[in-house]
């Protein structure tokens, strides 16, 4: 069984809300992002697990209450209250000004040693030109750098 939660972001709504399609094995269920309603959470999936076993609104609406927001589905579903179900602050994704400066010196070690290899680089080249300059025609020979 695949289970999707998506947090909704509509401010003051407590709802949930869900999608399953019959006699299949996912289902995805909206959930508030700010203060979910435990039980309203607890019959949303009670409902969309009984959409994956195979049962429709109609028959569940008409046959039985406890699929739906209706009757005592509250005093059915209390014990989704005891669910640890909180808001967890996030953590600060900003790194200390130490673990910053640490940082900033290792990328400014790369870069000069990017850059000396570089320059190696160009003086191998050189050296390279100024030879076979000499070998075609000696001083007399131009050449483009």
């Amino acid at each position: 069984m695949r289970v999707v939660v998506v947090y909704t972001r509509k401010r003051g709504s407590t709802y949930s809300s869900g999608c399953a399609h019959i006699k299949s094995n996912w289902m995805k269920v909206r959930l508030s992002k700010y203060t979910p309603n435990k039980i309203d959470l607890a019959m949303v999936v009670a409902h969309e697990l009984a959409h994956t076993r195979g049962m429709r609104d109609e028959y569940m609406m008409r046959h039985s209450s406890k699929y739906g927001r209706v009757g005592n589905y509250k005093e059915r579903y209390a014990w989704a209250n005891d669910l640890p179900l909180e808001q967890v602050e996030k953590k600060s994704k900003k790194k200390p000004v130490d673990q910053k400066l640490a940082h900033v010196r290792a990328m400014l070690k790369a870069a000069r040693t990017r850059e000396k290899r570089a320059t190696t680089l160009r003086k191998k080249w050189e050296a390279k030109v100024k030879y076979y300059t000499k070998r075609i025609g000696g001083t007399n020979a131009k050449t483009t750098i």
